[in-house]
């Protein structure tokens, strides 16, 4: 029975990360193929509880010293001996550190990073795999075995740009991120309709760079009524000031908005 590990030092730790990409990694493996895995985080305020997930999954808080990165690296130091598979994120000097202390204490170990990137960062591991230097730099990583054992993206063509990549080539897979699901009924339950109109739902942080809700909104506002008029557009998840206003505008522009684009904030029920 293999032994996992996911390692998540980031500041927005939060409730939802345990049913997001980074806890259903481990949740499935546990569930469905048998691991047992461990969830390890760095805590914000205080120490994430969920008797469903726990069940499965190992959820223990890393001890917090000054520093979220110098936490998860003697953490790493003390017990990366202790699994066969340890899942990082995202690619950086930090990702790289933390690797040479897997690889230092654990040179058995699988490392996973999942790399959770957008366009730009992509452009930018192309510029850098293309000039000299960072041609040089990933010849170094290989060499003294700085490179995860497999990589994943969240989009054909990321992959597919990638693996052309001495770093990644051979190693970097397609991994679509999805939902957490329990059961049949919670996807007729998702193929919704509200009030006799059919519902598009989006769910993340709303106004982030990286979510561009504002495209959807704006998609959504200029169907033809004719195509919109039984459908609504409901968003949810903290949202930013300027979405809000977006919104708005958007509606007292056309009154046959109202009522069909609905920002719900924050919800933390998954029954509501």
């Amino acid at each position: 029975m293999p032994k996992f590990l996911t390692v998540f030092y980031y500041n927005d730790i939060g409730y939802q990360h345990l049913y997001k990409d980074v806890g259903s990694i481990p949740l499935a493996l546990s569930r469905y193929c048998g691991w047992k895995t461990t969830f390890a985080y760095v805590p914000r305020h205080e120490e994430l509880q969920d008797d469903f997930f726990e069940k499965h999954v190992n959820l223990i808080p890393i001890k917090s010293y000054c520093w979220r990165f110098l936490s998860v690296a003697i953490f790493l130091w003390e017990h990366a001996a202790s699994y066969e598979v340890i899942n990082l994120y995202h690619l950086g000097i930090k990702s790289c550190c933390l690797l040479a202390i897997i690889r230092a204490r654990n040179s058995k170990a699988k490392i996973y990073i999942k790399l959770d990137i957008n366009k730009d960062k992509v452009k930018k591991i192309l510029k850098m795999g293309e000039s000299w230097w960072g041609k040089r730099l990933f010849c170094i990583l290989n060499h003294f075995h700085l490179n995860a054992d497999i990589y994943s993206v969240e989009t054909k063509m990321f992959a597919s740009v990638l693996n052309r990549l001495p770093l990644f080539h051979g190693r970097l897979k397609y991994l679509p991120n999805g939902f957490w699901q329990e059961s049949e009924s919670m996807i007729s339950n998702a193929c919704f309709s509200k009030n006799g109109k059919r519902v598009i739902l989006s769910v993340g942080r709303i106004g982030a760079y990286e979510k561009n809700s504002e495209l959807l909104i704006e998609g959504f506002a200029t169907l033809p009524i004719v195509i919109r008029q039984n459908w609504m557009l409901i968003l949810v998840g903290t949202y930013t000031k300027e979405v809000f206003e977006k919104v708005q505008s958007l509606q007292q522009e056309d009154p046959e908005l109202k009522g069909k684009i609905i920002l719900t904030g924050r919800i933390d029920d998954k029954k509501f």
